[in-house]
């Protein structure tokens, strides 16, 4: 039973592993940061960065912030 189960393994290791990829994640002494970081944080300011946020757009996201409050409040009632 160990054989087939040893067979089985190999055939699915050398029929899938050659498809997968390794991420290749760059090796800097920095750690994590943002793509530039002269430019721009971790944090963006939601105010605005380089000008105010106009007042509509405000008043514009309410719309969409409700559709989602919708959304997940009868995703919730109909999955109990």
């Amino acid at each position: 039973m160990l054989t087939v189960s040893e067979n089985f393994h190999e055939t699915i290791r050398s029929k899938f592993l050659p498809i997968l990829q390794k991420l290749s994640v760059p090796d800097n002494s920095n750690g994590l940061s943002t793509t530039a970081p002269e430019k721009r944080g971790w944090v963006i300011n939601p105010l605005g960065v380089k000008e105010p946020l106009p007042v509509w757009a405000y008043f514009l996201a309410v719309v969409p912030a409700l559709l989602i409050y919708i959304l997940i409040f009868m995703e919730n009632q109909i999955t109990r």
